[in-house]
């Protein structure tokens, strides 16, 4: 009497292949490798003007002309004259609002040199500039260790010290 026969063995192999395949195929899809830059793509997803994923994707990279990036993405706030500054992106920009999370792009001679996206507790810097390595960090925020002060980023209380502890 045999123990398995080989229908069942050949499909336990494909239940295990197809459960080790799904994570490898899910990170490359996405592009992530980790955790960390899961929750950080699901960051810029939910935070940040659509530029992103033309940034993330290689749709946009160093060398594009500023004027043909502009043409596919209006900035919100463009800083600088002539050839050099930056272009930042906001979601639902409005002028005098306070934005937390943005999309900046820095070019140098009408050319894009570099792009990063972030927040309060995130950076994401894309390697648009050949040779480089794309830099990801994130940090959660800290509980104060002062007693009776809300959960704050520990930075947080040394932006605004008054104003915090007034609340």
């Amino acid at each position: 009497m045999k123990v398995f026969s080989s229908r069942v063995a050949q499909l336990l192999l494909l239940v295990v292949v197809v459960t080790l395949a799904s994570p490898l195929a899910f990170c490359l899809w996405f592009r992530v490798g980790s955790a960390n830059e899961w929750q950080i793509y699901q960051a810029m997803d939910e935070e940040c003007h659509p530029i992103w994923k033309d940034l993330y994707y290689g749709r946009i990279r160093a060398g594009d002309d500023v004027d043909s990036v502009i043409a596919i993405a209006p900035p919100s706030v463009q800083r600088g004259k002539g050839q050099s500054g930056t272009l930042s992106y906001y979601q639902n920009y409005k002028p005098g609002d306070l934005h937390f999370t943005s999309v900046t792009l820095k070019f140098r001679d009408g050319k894009l040199v570099d792009a990063y996206a972030g927040s309060c507790t995130w950076v994401r810097q894309f390697s648009t500039s050949p040779g480089k390595t794309t830099k990801i960090s994130a940090c959660s925020p800290t509980r104060s260790s002062r007693k009776g002060e809300p959960f704050l980023p520990t930075s947080a209380w040394r932006l605004f010290p008054a104003r915090l502890a007034a609340n």
